[in-house]
C-alpha cells in the first residue's frame, strides 16, 4: 500500500490500490474466529496435496505466516483506511501467538486441520512473524504487544540460536507442550542456517520500540 501511495495519481495506481485493499479485506475471511478452536485467531495460509487424507489435500494454519500477512496486509489496510477490524484481527492474532508461547517453548509452525494438531517443529522462517508485532506496536503503541513480540523473538533465539547470530533451519520439540529439551534440540536440523532470514529478522525487530535489546544477540 505504501508503495502504491507513493506513485503519481493515475488510473493504474487507483486500480492497484483498490485491488490491494480488496485483497487485504478478503484475506480476513481465512482467520479462525471461533474462540473454542485451538487455533483461534490464526489464519489458513496454504493447502497442500496429500494422498494420506480422503480429500486429497491438507489445510495448514500458521501463526507465524499469519503474523507476516497481518504486518504487511491487514495493518497496511488499517493505516490507509482506518478500518479498525484490521487492527483488532491483528491484536487477536498476537494474543493467539502468546497463548502458544505459554504452551510450547517455540510457537509451532502449523496447525494441521486434517490431523487436528500442531506440528512438532518450527522452521526458521517463523521469525518473519515479528513483522506483525512490529506493525501493531507502531500503530497504537500497545506495550503489551511489544512484550509479546520480545518473548516471540527471545524464544527463537533461545532454542534455535547458533553461532554468529544465525538460527538453525528447524527446531523439533519432543513430546507435548513444555517438552522441548536440550536433547530434542541436539537432534534437530542444525547444519542449515539462514543468514538472509536473520537479516530480515534483525531489521524488522530493530524497528519496533523495545525490541533492540533482544536483537543485540544477532550482531555478535
Amino acid at each position: 500500500m505504501e508503495k502504491i501511495d507513493g506513485v503519481p495519481d493515475t488510473p493504474l495506481a487507483a486500480t492497484c490500490r483498490a485491488a490491494a485493499l480488496a485483497a487485504g479485506r478478503r484475506s480476513l475471511a481465512f482467520e479462525v474466529t471461533d474462540p473454542r478452536h485451538p487455533a483461534f485467531g490464526v489464519s489458513t495460509v496454504r493447502w497442500e496435496p496429500s494422498r494420506a487424507v480422503p480429500a486429497g489435500w491438507v489445510e495448514y494454519l500458521s501463526a507465524s505466516d499469519s503474523l507476516f500477512l497481518a504486518g504487511w496486509g491487514w495493518m497496511s489496510v488499517y493505516r490507509n483506511t482506518g478500518d479498525s477490524v484490521n487492527l483488532a484481527r491483528t491484536q487477536t492474532l498476537a494474543a493467539a501467538a502468546e497463548r502458544r508461547m505459554r504452551e510450547y517453548p517455540v510457537v509451532p509452525q502449523d496447525w494441521v486441520v486434517e490431523r487436528a494438531r500442531w506440528t512438532p517443529h518450527t522452521l526458521v522462517e517463523s521469525v518473519f512473524g515479528v513483522t506483525g508485532f512490529r506493525r501493531v506496536v507502531e500503530a497504537p503503541g500497545d506495550p503489551r504487544i511489544a512484550g509479546t513480540g520480545r518473548r516471540y523473538i527471545e524464544s527463537h533465539l533461545r532454542h534455535m540460536g547458533r553461532e554468529r547470530g544465525r538460527l538453525a533451519r528447524a527446531w523439533i520439540r519432543e513430546g507435548g507442550p513444555q517438552q522441548g529439551s536440550a536433547a530434542g534440540l541436539s537432534r534437530n536440523i542444525t547444519a542449515s542456517c539462514s543468514s538472509s532470514a536473520m537479516v530480515f529478522f534483525s531489521l524488522s525487530a530493530s524497528l519496533a520500540e523495545g525490541f533492540a535489546a533482544s536483537c543485540s544477540t544477532l550482531r555478535r
